[in-house]
């Protein structure tokens, strides 16, 4: 065949318009000017076309793509060339062959290859569905599917619109997060600032106001609780120990006292006791007490005077007791009789006595003492002398005083 060549190029660009029932898509529109031995060529030609990254050698991008039965009249060549989705912004050319369609053979090059350059590819396009590269987000408008929206971000995401909404699950530090409702949190650890002043916390002080009812063993180890109101169960109002010399005394509460002076104890004001309300006061130092009334108030019960009626017989025998002596709590208790009725203890109050065994017989004793415990006692038996016990009046000695003597 005769040789063909190119003399001009007129055009080439890519379609603006997408037709989505020719499928073209990524095509773009070439012409040219076919020469067939110096004349403008007629007839059907086959084109061969194809796409490199150089003007000469370079490696193939695409193709190469045949177009067959091209009609070329009076040295027009018109062809629709689609590579697909290969034009990314970088420089590539365009290598074309052409045959006679009466031929079945060989492709014939021509030279040079021609650039597509970027300019021409397009001024416009209202649609496509097929983009690819990158697309500025101010190009968009309208609603993007959701199932276009997926995958991973891995950058920082900021959304700055409080009307914001999310569903689904979410992971990561939630340090910002603001109006979250509590009922959404599952897991982890409240701050103390974020709950309601009405929630109890283990290590502040509570003040419990309504009606509660504890089923399980509470254990308060705090020797300054204090508890008003009536208490059932097995126990006793618990003793709150006083080394001052006087206190403020609550409802159902129970006060040792230990101070060595007189100690005053205030009972409670009148509107805070009610029916069956009960202090119990307890004098273990030796200063005793003095429960002082508030207004409107008055202690009533059964107490010791020096009428018969307040008084009990003990198992003392009837005899002319002279000299008697107790230990500071009142318990154990030294007694001497004359007429030689010799000496008596008890140890539980004076309810019981008995006759100290080796006291001297027909003894008189005249005076008896007894130390704070009651273990330690003396007793003086005029024109005798001066005896003493260190075991309760088990057993008596002589002292080292001059004896006999009229003590």
């Amino acid at each position: 065949m005769n040789i063909l060549r190119i003399v001009g190029v007129a055009f080439f660009a890519f379609c603006v318009s997408i037709r989505a029932s020719s499928g073209q898509e990524t095509a773009f529109w070439y012409q040219g000017q076919l020469n067939e031995s110096g004349k403008p060529a007629n007839g059907l030609y086959d084109l061969q076309c194809s796409l490199y990254d150089s003007l000469t050698n370079g490696n193939l991008i695409a193709g190469p793509v045949i177009v067959a039965s091209n009609s070329v009249a009076n040295g027009l060549v018109q062809a629709a060339i689609d590579f697909g989705q290969v034009f990314k912004g970088t420089n590539l050319w365009l290598a074309i062959g052409v045959r006679t369609n009466s031929v079945n053979g060989t492709f014939t090059d021509l030279t040079p290859r021609q650039a597509l350059l970027p300019v021409p590819y397009a001024e416009f396009a209202t649609a496509s569905a097929g983009l690819t590269g990158d697309l500025s987000a101010s190009q968009l408008t309208g609603l993007i599917p959701t199932t276009s929206i997926s995958g991973l971000y891995p950058s920082l995401v900021t959304f700055s619109n409080f009307e914001d909404s999310f569903a689904g699950d979410f992971f990561g530090n939630g340090a910002g997060v603001t109006n979250l409702n509590a009922t959404q949190v599952s897991s982890g650890t409240l701050a103390d600032q974020r709950l309601s002043s009405n929630v109890p916390l283990l290590n502040g002080i509570q003040s419990f106001t309504g009606s509660n009812y504890f089923s399980g063993a509470n254990i308060f180890t705090n020797r300054a609780n204090g508890f008003v109101g009536s208490f059932y169960g097995n126990g006793l109002v618990g003793w709150i120990p006083v080394s001052e010399t006087s206190t403020q005394a609550m409802p159902d509460a129970g006060y040792m006292l230990l101070s060595s002076s007189l100690t005053t104890l205030t009972l409670p004001a009148t509107n805070q006791l009610y029916l069956g309300d009960v202090v119990r006061v307890a004098g273990e130092g030796t200063g005793g007490w003095l429960v002082q009334q508030q207004a409107n108030e008055s202690i009533f019960g059964h107490f010791l005077t020096a009428g018969n009626d307040s008084w009990l017989p003990s198992s003392a025998a009837s005899m002319g007791w002279d000299a008697i002596a107790c230990s500071s709590d009142g318990t154990r208790w030294v007694a001497g009789a004359s007429g030689g009725g010799g000496i008596s203890t008890s140890t539980d109050g004076g309810v019981t006595w008995s006759v100290s065994g080796n006291f001297p017989s027909q003894s008189s004793p005249t005076c008896a003492a007894s130390s704070a415990s009651g273990n330690t006692l003396t007793a003086v038996v005029y024109g005798q002398g001066i005896l003493y016990s260190t075991n309760s009046g088990g057993t008596w000695y002589s002292g080292a005083a001059p004896s006999p003597a009229n003590w």
